[in-house]
């Protein structure tokens, strides 16, 4: 059929990950823009979304990193990096209710989509040999680090 993708062709995106890091108060710490700021530039991953979310008296409110201002968009070193994110709107309005929905009031949370490019070529072999995930799990730095203490 003309314009169908081939069933060969590869995806246009590899694995990617939807974090949310929750924050007390209505505004994203300066210094963890300027780490996803510096994401951006990885070979290791790719960000291809990033909103902010905060909820209010009428839902929630969703603003696009490329349009904050004020001290959060202080912290962002090169905010060009991310104005054009290629994923835009991966990080879709059920996963960003979730994560409001989780947030206690007067909270706000940062969610990224990164892409694991270091993924991409082991994911096109895993289903060229008919794989499939069978689990995946991303465990918390924290929980790493007091396994690796203990």
């Amino acid at each position: 059929m003309a314009g169908s993708p081939d069933e060969g062709a590869a995806p246009a995106f590899g694995p990617v990950e939807l974090i949310a890091l929750a924050f007390p108060g209505d505004d994203v710490p300066g210094p963890v823009l300027a780490e996803v700021a510096a994401l951006a530039g990885s070979d290791r991953v790719r960000v291809v979304d990033v909103v902010v979310v905060r909820p209010d008296d009428d839902g929630i409110e969703i603003v696009e990193v490329a349009d904050l201002d004020g001290p959060a968009a202080d912290g962002l070193a090169d905010l060009a990096d991310l104005a054009d994110l290629v994923g835009r709107g991966l990080a879709g309005e059920h996963d960003l209710g979730l994560v409001a929905e989780s947030l206690p009031p007067g909270a706000s949370a940062l969610v990224i989509v990164v892409e694991h490019l270091w993924a991409a070529a082991l994911a096109a072999a895993a289903r060229e040999a008919g794989a499939v995930v069978a689990h995946a799990e991303l465990v918390p730095a924290e929980v790493v680090n007091a396994l690796a203490a203990s």
